[in-house]
């Protein structure tokens, strides 16, 4: 295997950093209200956000709801992305990030707002367009998501049952 050129090795460090760039505006676009077609818009036309306690949304469509839907639920979030593991090749990447998040719950039927902690692993895979680099599925593995009350503890999910989505695919 032919070792890379100084210019293929200063791509790959360029994709990477657009990368991350790519995953750190998204983060900071979910904790400053959810602007959705802005959210929307990183992702691929057949991209996917999916987890394992909130939900599936496919399609552009889908998830144009999903964060349409959000800012109603979760009022204030704070996203911080740890760790980064970026890997690139050609114009196909995956990335991996552990995720923490501060958050604040609507309360439901009058009651009062909820504080959320919440730990996951994101597992996200990229493609190179035209416009620059587009998340086509993004995988939130969410580790606990309790109330800052109780704790992961005696709470390792808190869920809201406004905030599950449905599971299609």
């Amino acid at each position: 295997m032919a070792e890379k050129t100084i210019e293929e090795r200063l791509q790959v460090l360029e994709d990477r950093e657009a990368i991350a760039r790519l995953s750190y505006d998204y983060g900071l676009l979910c904790d400053t209200g959810y602007p959705v077609q802005q959210i929307v818009d990183m992702f691929t036309d057949d991209g996917a956000w999916v987890s394992n306690i909130l939900g599936e949304f496919y399609g552009k469509a889908e998830l144009t709801s999903y964060y349409t839907n959000i800012p109603t639920i979760q009022v204030w979030a704070r996203h911080h992305l740890v760790n980064p593991v970026i890997d690139v090749d050609g114009d196909e990447a995956t990335c991996r990030f552990f995720m923490d998040v501060v958050s604040t719950q609507a309360g439901r039927d009058g009651a009062p707002n909820v504080p959320i902690i919440l730990t996951a692993t994101e597992h996200v895979s990229l493609r190179r367009t035209p416009e620059g680099w587009r998340f086509v599925r993004f995988d939130v593995d969410i580790h606990q998501m309790s109330s800052l009350e109780k704790g992961w503890v005696a709470e390792p999910y808190y869920i809201d049952p406004a905030l599950s989505g449905p599971s299609q695919g």
